[in-house]
């Protein structure tokens, strides 16, 4: 019947204006599954590349913040971004904070990438061992299997001078489409090569589910109410 057609058509309607566009934009900010007060980190690989020229870790910190903040969802989130890479005075599990256990850590496809930290360094199992690929851009694009400096042996820590901007001219990358330790350190190449980075957020809430706003109730009651009144046929 005609009748039961619009009102699922109302139904959808409504659906979609409570979610908004959570319902079909990317990236997704907060995985599916997780109850709010739930903590969590989100990263990416990005989609813009740099040389790994440079012996500061603020340079590369710099980059990955930049990439982040030209993704209105990604900039609206409020938190800090980190590289995961390591120069000689910094490694990437001190810079990131991913030290102990930690909170899971999930792609921005929504996928869980992580447990914890021990899983993405070789400190808990016997090797770094993600659950899903940080494969996404920070769109939320599938980014393939992205070339991705790191600086960074296994442990997190840099290594014999294949950190980024190290004296030997070579540097540790990793691949974003690996869930074995060749995400962080598959091998070596020339600093002077353009690669992507990944970029870790700070720690994130999952916030209190809001109320349906009173506007869109009103809206359904209204429609709802004046269904009968339609010039419906069988």
């Amino acid at each position: 019947m005609k009748k039961d057609n619009i009102i699922i058509q109302l139904i959808v309607l409504v659906t979609l204006l409570i979610l908004g566009n959570n319902a079909f934009a990317e990236p997704i900010t907060v995985p599916p599954g997780l109850k709010p007060g739930d903590q969590y980190r989100l990263v990416f690989v990005t989609s813009t590349t740099t040389i790994a020229l440079d012996v500061s870790i603020d340079i590369y910190n710099d980059f990955v913040a930049t990439v982040a903040a030209s993704v209105p969802k990604l900039d609206a989130l409020g938190v800090q971004w980190k590289a995961i890479a390591s120069t000689e005075e910094m490694s990437a599990i001190d810079n990131t904070g991913t030290y102990g256990t930690g909170v899971p850590v999930y792609n921005l496809a929504g996928q869980l990438a992580a447990i914890n930290y021990t899983y993405l360094w070789g400190i808990g199992p016997s090797e770094p061992y993600l659950s899903n690929p940080i494969k996404y851009d920070e769109t939320g694009a599938e980014n393939g299997s992205s070339i991705v400096w790191t600086g960074t042996n296994v442990n997190g820590r840099p290594d014999s001078g294949l950190w980024l901007g190290g004296y030997s001219g070579t540097a540790f990358y990793g691949l974003s489409d690996s869930v074995e330790y060749r995400w962080i350190a598959n091998n070596v190449r020339l600093i002077t090569d353009s690669a992507s980075l990944y970029a870790l957020s700070g720690v994130l809430e999952v916030p209190a589910k809001s109320p349906v706003p009173a506007s869109i109730l009103l809206l359904l009651s209204g429609y709802a109410g004046r269904v009968d009144y339609l010039d419906l046929e069988s």
